[in-house]
């Protein structure tokens, strides 16, 4: 049943190469992805002022998760799913031009995405 209403939802992750992230956040989101609680057009933007791309991030989140999360290294499978949709977005936060640069990207990944919204079986 779709209801015409977009259900994406861009979740943005300040400070995602944080321990709070990886120890943390991230596991509980990855934990809800597996039991099907999150939308299906889930995305994270994680933010954060280290030098790495979304692959180096998400390798260290999912190392994060593995040590850390419920599920631990028993979900890798499903964790190429979760991680597949993540963007990583370096930030000078000393630079205000970064915030402009964050700003334009935020509007653009907040476009709804194509395609009907799907409803997730409950």
């Amino acid at each position: 049943m779709s209801s015409g209403v977009d259900r994406s939802i861009l979740f943005v992750l300040l400070g995602a190469a944080g321990g709070l992230a990886r120890r943390l956040v991230v596991p509980a989101l990855f934990e809800l992805h597996r039991g099907g609680a999150l939308p299906e057009h889930f995305r994270i933007l994680a933010v954060d002022r280290g030098d790495m791309d979304a692959r180096a991030l998400a390798e260290r989140l999912r190392e994060g998760h593995a040590r850390f999360g419920r599920s631990g290294a028993q979900a890798e499978a499903q964790w190429q799913g979760f991680a597949q949709d993540l963007a990583y977005h370096r930030i000078d936060i000393a630079e205000p031009d970064a915030y402009r640069a964050l700003h334009a990207l935020l509007e653009e990944m907040e476009q709804p995405l194509p395609g009907p919204v799907q409803s997730r079986p409950a």
